[in-house]
């Protein structure tokens, strides 16, 4: 999903309209974790993923791909 850095704080997604991109953004909306955020001192979107909360959060994702709960194509 993430293909290209710009040289530039944040990133850019490509194929946004992937199945897997919608599931992700909305998995992180009902756990209350930004995806993107505005950073207004540099206006670039960043990653929401930077508080160790918001990343306590997610760290179940690592446990189903580790525990092979998940296969990936």
């Amino acid at each position: 999903m993430i293909k290209n850095c710009t040289g530039e704080p944040g990133f850019r997604i490509f194929g946004n309209k992937s199945e897997d991109t919608k599931f992700f953004i909305l998995l992180c909306q009902a756990l209350d974790v930004p995806f993107l955020i505005e950073d207004n001192d540099s206006e670039v979107k960043k990653c929401g993923f930077r508080s160790d909360e918001h990343i306590k959060k997610l760290l179940f994702i690592k446990d189903l791909f580790e525990n092979d709960a998940v296969v990936s194509k």
